[in-house]
């Protein structure tokens, strides 16, 4: 591979993969977990300015939080366990081995709200028969939603959320490759239907920049005058 040469401001489109926090920021007391390049490192620095040193366990480019825990996910299916202490120290462990035989270059990870469990999301573009009938799907959300794409990825219960259309996946534009190599290209943005096996988007006419690709937020009202 031959070496890049970028200015300063180009860089961070390379080097920063994906931020996530353990906890609400307004909060005050939270974790900020950062993958990046150039081997898919961790990093994460508490609230109070402490930062450690990069992990040596690399990532897929997702990961989830819960308290001052985070989880991870290789591109073997390997799922990490990391453990923020106060004084922004960590402990790492291995709490599903490498079932994949192979690589998957998309991979997300979530935790049901309903029980607890894991979900593993495996992304990937391919070409279909349009005549092809027969539709197999492992896999029943009930009554929640994925958000995957360059966020956290985040699964959601609609009972909590009655704005949400069950049984679905919030996705937006998540390959690497095309968001660096065509940011003047539309992004991938859009609902997937378990029920139907349909695709829908989420506005029309879809309003999205080009770049810098979008992404899901999860916003605070913690803040806001109450006007009711």
């Amino acid at each position: 591979m031959i070496p890049a040469i970028y200015q300063l401001d180009e860089l961070h489109n390379f080097i920063y993969m994906k931020a996530m926090t353990s906890s609400d920021p307004a909060t005050g007391d939270f974790t900020i977990m950062l993958i990046h390049n150039p081997y898919m490192q961790l990093d994460h620095q508490t609230s109070n300015g402490i930062r450690s040193p990069s992990t040596t366990t690399s990532a897929s480019p997702t990961a989830s939080s819960m308290t001052a825990s985070f989880y991870t996910i290789t591109y073997h299916r390997v799922v990490h366990l990391i453990d923020i202490n106060p004084d922004s120290s960590y402990v790492t462990g291995v709490i599903v081995q490498e079932t994949l035989p192979m690589m998957y270059l998309i991979v997300y990870l979530a935790r049901s709200p309903n029980h607890g469990d894991f979900i593993q999301i495996f992304r990937f573009t391919s070409s279909l028969e349009t005549d092809q009938t027969d539709r197999f799907v492992d896999y029943d959300l009930g009554d929640n939603d994925v958000f995957i794409g360059r966020n956290y990825t985040a699964c959601l219960s609609t009972k909590d959320y009655p704005g949400l259309m069950p049984n679905r996946i919030y996705f937006t534009d998540d390959d690497e490759c095309s968001l660096q190599a065509f940011k003047g290209t539309p992004r991938d943005i859009g609902v997937y239907n378990y029920e139907d096996d349909t695709l829908s988007e989420v506005v029309s006419p879809q309003p999205w920049l080009k770049w810098p690709p979008p992404f899901w937020i999860t916003p605070s009202f913690k803040d806001f005058p109450n006007t009711l």
